[in-house]
C-alpha cells in the first residue's frame, strides 16, 4: 500500500534530488580523483595539490552521502520516531563516514609524508618545473 506523500505529485527538483544528486556527484567526483590521480602518475606540475584537494573532496562527499542517507532514513521512520531512533541513525552514520572516509585520509596522510613531497619536488627539478 502507497503511503499518503507518494500520492502526491512531486516537482522534477524533488525527483533529480530524491534520485539523482548522489548518483550525479559520484560520477563528478570520481572523474575528478582518476585525472587528478593520472596526472600526479605522470608527476605533472600542480598534480600532488590536485590529488590533495581531491582526497579532501572525496572525505566531502562521503560526509554529504551519508547526511542525505541520513535523511532518506528518518523520512521513513514512523510520524513520532524515537530518540533511541535518531541516535542509531547518527552513531550508523558517524560510523559510515568513519569507514568510508578512512582511505581519503590514509591518502591526505600519504600525500602530506616526507617521502612522498621531496620525490614530487625532485620530479618538478628534474622537469624544469620550478
Amino acid at each position: 500500500m502507497l503511503s499518503e506523500p507518494l500520492l502526491e505529485p512531486v516537482s522534477k527538483f524533488y525527483v533529480f534530488f530524491s534520485l539523482g544528486f548522489i548518483p550525479w556527484l559520484l560520477t563528478l567526483f570520481g572523474s575528478y580523483f582518476i585525472w587528478a590521480a593520472n596526472q600526479f602518475l605522470r608527476l605533472r606540475g600542480g598534480s600532488h595539490d590536485r590529488l590533495t584537494e581531491s582526497a579532501w573532496a572525496g572525505f566531502a562527499v562521503v560526509v554529504i552521502y551519508e547526511t542525505v542517507d541520513f535523511i532518506d532514513w528518518v523520512s521513513v521512520s514512523s510520524s513520532t520516531p524515537s530518540l533511541s531512533y535518531y541516535a542509531a541513525g547518527i552513531v550508523s552514520s558517524l560510523l559510515m563516514i568513519a569507514l568510508l572516509g578512512a582511505p581519503f585520509f590514509a591518502l591526505l596522510w600519504y600525500l602530506k609524508s616526507d617521502v612522498v613531497i621531496r620525490e614530487v619536488k625532485k620530479a618538478q627539478c628534474l622537469s624544469g618545473n620550478n
